[in-house]
């Protein structure tokens, strides 16, 4: 039968590690200290925070980690963790407070030097009905084909004068953007010729849909992006938008750790990967054969 043997020292009642004593004692012979309590050296087992009315778990010198951060940055001991406000202290504005009184928004305009107006009604509804009434206002052809979901979230949707199915804009403080790409003076436009292109360099290769190759192109260039693995051109402008969705769907299925951060690349990134052989590989397999087969597809009705 084993025998869990204590440490040496009377007063000592810790289990026995090394040469007849507990861990913290033999440290002391190791170190050539005098033998002590450790109790003396270590607040005992102080179950609370000695700061009055701080019930927090000790950590250090008799205080909890809060109160021991403040004290060992010299500032005055204060209590941690009281939150008394819950709402943003601008007149009407309900949104959530998030610090110095505000919410996140007014927040931004204080740094700024903006004035902390109130916040429009359009930022702040959250039902449908309100939403549709306001996207109704600002976007006269645009037809929601879900529920509303949420400020700043993308919102499917139709647009009645170009029939354009894929409009996703977000209801949110620049609401006078307009809701459509196609009809819009900027952007990928499905009615014009479109192209699909792979453009790689020496760690990432990226696959994206233009209006105007030569331009996008010299951009990712100039990014490090300088091979042109593959580039499509298609009459039928929806074509490119249909591979740029294959496109990020096998992205999704990708890890993680394999995509680019923001400082990695500046322009594009959201649809980049680490290049290797096996995605060149499915590219040239999977994505290359179907590419090739929508150059002779007849042009959409």
């Amino acid at each position: 039968m084993i025998v869990n043997k204590q440490c040496s020292l009377d007063y000592c009642d810790r289990p026995m590690k090394s040469k007849g004593y507990c861990s913290g004692h033999y440290n002391q012979v190791v170190r050539g200290q005098d033998l002590r309590p450790l109790q003396e050296r270590r607040f005992g087992h102080q179950a609370t925070c000695n700061f009055s009315g701080c019930d927090r778990k000790h950590q250090a010198k008799g205080y909890c980690l809060s109160h021991y951060r403040q004290k060992s940055k010299g500032k005055k001991l204060q209590p941690i963790g009281v939150w008394v406000r819950t709402e943003c202290e601008v007149p009407g504005c309900e949104r959530p407070h998030r610090s110095n009184g505000l919410c996140s928004t007014h927040r931004v305009r204080m740094w700024e030097g903006r004035d902390l107006v109130q916040l429009t009604e359009t930022r702040l509804h959250r039902s449908d009905s309100e939403a549709r009434e306001e996207a109704k206002r600002v976007w006269p052809n645009f037809i929601p084909i879900e529920p509303f979901p949420g400020i700043g979230v993308p919102w499917r949707g139709h647009c009645a004068e170009c029939g354009n199915k894929e409009c996703r804009p977000r209801l949110k403080k620049n609401v006078t953007q307009g809701h459509c790409a196609n009809c819009a003076d900027y952007g990928y436009k499905t009615t014009k010729t479109g192209y699909f292109y792979f453009v790689a360099g020496k760690d990432w290769l990226k696959g994206g849909i233009t209006n105007v190759p030569k331009t996008r192109l010299a951009k990712h260039k100039r990014q490090g992006l300088t091979e042109v693995p593959h580039l499509w051109e298609y009459a039928d402008g929806s074509i490119p938008v249909d591979l740029e969705h294959l496109w990020t769907d096998h992205l999704d299925a990708l890890p993680d750790t394999d995509r680019p951060e923001k400082h990695d690349l500046k322009d594009g990134w959201t649809e980049s990967i680490r290049r290797t052989v096996e995605l060149e590989q499915w590219i040239e397999q999977t994505f290359k054969p179907l590419a090739d087969d929508l150059l002779a597809a007849p042009l959409a009705a």
